[in-house]
């Protein structure tokens, strides 16, 4: 195993060469990147792009974004993608390198992220509204 970051192992485990190496330290760090300190998956990550301007921080409706040790980290139980919110992913929208993005080999449903906004946000009764009405904005949607 390369070793590169955190949560690398099993990414590794999937693209050795026989000789017990990365086939890429590259692909290896920006794989690893979507994973949450618990080695769990999340479907949008920050990548090692993050240049730590702190622009995304505010712009998320549930919090889920925080400084990491390195970069900034999006944690998975808190991200909705801004699904219930806005039409397009928020810390994207604002991030002057472009670092946070869907992870192509995890994707959630609009299904399971509205219903996770709805559960992290309990007393919103117009987000509830929206929800129940099928009306909500959605990158989904567009």
């Amino acid at each position: 195993m390369c070793g590169e970051a955190t949560g690398c192992r099993l990414i590794c485990e999937e693209v050795e060469n026989g000789t017990g190496a990365c086939v890429s330290s590259l692909v290896c760090r920006l794989t690893s990147s979507a994973l949450d300190p618990n080695g769990a998956f999340m479907a949008t990550y920050i990548t090692a792009d993050c240049i730590n301007c702190g622009a995304c921080e505010p712009e998320c409706p549930n919090e889920a974004i925080s400084e990491g040790d390195e970069i900034y980290v999006i944690d998975p139980e808190l991200c909705t993608e801004c699904v219930g919110f806005y039409d397009h992913e928020a810390c994207q929208a604002v991030c002057p390198v472009e670092c946070c993005l869907p992870d192509p080999n995890h994707p959630e449903d609009e299904a399971v992220l509205v219903q996770r906004a709805v559960q992290l946000h309990p007393d919103d009764e117009e987000l509830k509204g929206r929800v129940d009405a099928n009306n909500y904005p959605s990158r989904f949607r567009k």
